[in-house]
């Protein structure tokens, strides 16, 4: 209960701070504007403005907190017969262990306005220290096929004119067929989460909460996340994440800190680097880092 209030504290506190900041933010934005426009041609300076950017680039880079390269994913879809296809590298460090996700593959396909198909596989490599008869420690390596995800996304609310939309995405994770006996978790999970997205002129909000199941087991876990524009080419994301919320001697509570870099209107670079706020139990703080690259292509 303690790590729920603590969560759900920070959750509050980033979201009235992105309030604030998206207050800012529209009303300066559309002084900017009004300021490089003409008498009554607000909207056209602005999608001239837009027109004009490097590289033939319809739209500044995304700002919204989502996955890759965070743990929160947003309410996005790529849209009717688009692709989203992500490659990335997922590292986590503790102690004498070390794991990798390289590469993770993430297939993401839009159907419809509102719906979204998603396939994740990556392959894991694993260092581990291990005690030998003589009691001296050895790092054995060894790596794998993960755990295939599949998943869809259904946003059922979207209010443009406000920004705030909201979609259920549920998933599950399963050994995937000829994966060694080593892979990490094995069992089969299921998750259920709830997300949520406000979109301002230079603030995005997102929300995360939910329940999985694995093992006959149930956990609680929930996620905020706030990003803006440094510039029309890079955005600034952070966010809070709480996982096992619910077990005292297995919750986890982290901060992750991205950049992502757009090259183009359908591609883009990004990274994140985290670190476990609050751990239960005789668990280790962890260390984790994220690189992808994504790539968009389809009827767009």
């Amino acid at each position: 209960m303690d790590a729920c209030v603590r969560v759900f504290a920070i959750a509050l506190l980033v979201g009235q701070m992105g309030m604030a900041r998206a207050a800012d933010g529209i009303a300066q934005g559309k002084q900017e504007c009004r300021s490089r426009a003409e008498p009554g041609s607000d909207a056209a300076a602005c999608a001239a403005e837009n027109s004009n950017r490097p590289n033939g680039d319809t739209e500044a880079v995304e700002m919204t907190v989502g996955s890759p390269p965070m743990q929160s994913d947003d309410t996005g879809t790529p849209g009717p017969g688009n692709w989203e296809i992500n490659l990335g590298m997922y590292g986590d460090l503790t102690g004498g262990e070390r794991l990798f996700d390289f590469p993770t593959i993430d297939i993401n396909y839009g159907y419809g306005e509102s719906v979204q198909f998603a396939f994740t596989l990556p392959v894991v490599f694993t260092q581990q220290a291990q005690p030998e008869a003589n009691g001296i420690m050895r790092k054995v390596d060894g790596w794998t096929l993960g755990q295939s995800q599949v998943g869809v996304k259904y946003r059922f609310y979207d209010d443009k004119e406000m920004g705030l939309s909201f979609a259920l995405y549920p998933q599950i994770q399963f050994r995937t067929p000829g994966a060694g006996k080593s892979v990490p978790g094995g069992n089969t999970v299921l998750a259920v989460p709830m997300l949520a997205t406000w979109e301002f002129e230079r603030v995005s909000v997102t929300a995360n909460a939910g329940i999985e199941a694995a093992a006959g087991k149930h956990f609680t876990f929930a996620s905020v996340g706030i990003g803006t524009r440094l510039t029309d080419r890079v955005a600034l994301l952070a966010e809070v994440v709480g996982e096992n919320l619910n077990a005292a001697d297995e919750k986890v509570v982290l901060f992750d800190i991205g950049i992502r870099r757009k090259i183009t209107d359908r591609q883009s670079v990004s990274a994140a680097l985290g670190r476990d706020l609050d751990v239960g139990g005789d668990q280790h703080e962890h260390t984790y880092f994220a690189i992808a690259y994504q790539m968009l292509f389809g009827q767009h």
